[in-house]
């Protein structure tokens, strides 16, 4: 995939982040859905964040200040267009 991202990309990327992360936890997921409301923990995140790195073909940070029940989604999908803005 390209580095940049044209807005039209930007929405299937989140779009597809999206996709991801309703198919890990089997539900239903919006930017302001939060993890421990997933029951999410650690090693969820951890297998989260490797998928969507394989996915998009891009280094996906954890982010060192990500709160301690790791937040929302709409945190992750930030990391993920992240990873496409460093490569610019």
């Amino acid at each position: 995939m390209q580095a940049y991202l044209a807005p039209y990309q930007k929405e299937g990327v989140v779009a597809q982040t999206l996709d991801i992360i309703e198919a890990m936890f089997g539900q239903y997921v919006t930017l302001q859905t939060r993890f421990a409301d997933l029951g999410a923990n650690s090693l969820d995140i951890l297998e989260l964040f490797i998928d969507l790195e394989e996915k998009f073909e891009v280094s996906v940070e954890i982010p060192y200040d990500l709160p301690e029940d790791f937040g929302t989604v709409g945190i992750v999908v930030g990391c993920v267009l992240g990873a496409f803005a460093e490569l610019d």
